[in-house]
């Protein structure tokens, strides 16, 4: 076995353990830099060209947003769909509802990952409750991509 291999390693690994100790430390987190935000609920309404059955089996891993909070137009992509949008206040109130199922969770993966799923129709134990309420929507227009000639 090489010594200087074997030294170099070992100081490795104590200057990996001391920048993660210095990292962890709780000195540098000043309360103050922090700002406690609220969660933030708007409806979504997206026009174009997109069918029903996909968003009911679309995967929440392919959605994407942009410019959500900071942007005047923000960006919304659902898997190979995108829109592009404005922030709008609702004539009146949007009242959002859960499902409220009585049985016990699905396991299944293809309904986990579906982000617009609806109840069954035929399940007995489904109803819906309150979940909040907004006045924010976002108009979403479907956007059609070109590449870009140099």
């Amino acid at each position: 076995m090489d010594v200087s291999s074997s030294n170099e390693e070992e100081s490795t690994l104590d200057q990996t353990a001391e920048m993660s100790e210095d990292i962890n430390t709780e000195e540098d987190l000043d309360p103050q830099e922090w700002e406690l935000v609220d969660d933030e609920y708007v409806v979504l309404n997206l026009l174009g060209l997109i069918s029903e059955d996909f968003l009911k089996t679309c995967d929440s891993s392919r959605v994407k947003v942009i410019g959500l909070l900071d942007s005047e137009e923000p960006v919304f992509q659902l898997d190979r769909f995108v829109f592009v949008g404005k922030r709008e206040k609702a004539s009146g109130t949007c009242v959002l509802f859960k499902v409220d199922k009585d049985e016990e969770p699905s396991t299944s993966e293809e309904e986990e990952s579906s982000i617009f799923r609806k109840p069954e129709e035929d399940s007995e134990n489904v109803g819906i409750k309150y979940f909040c309420c907004t006045e924010k929507t976002l108009v979403m227009n479907q956007a059609f991509l070109s590449n870009k000639n140099d």
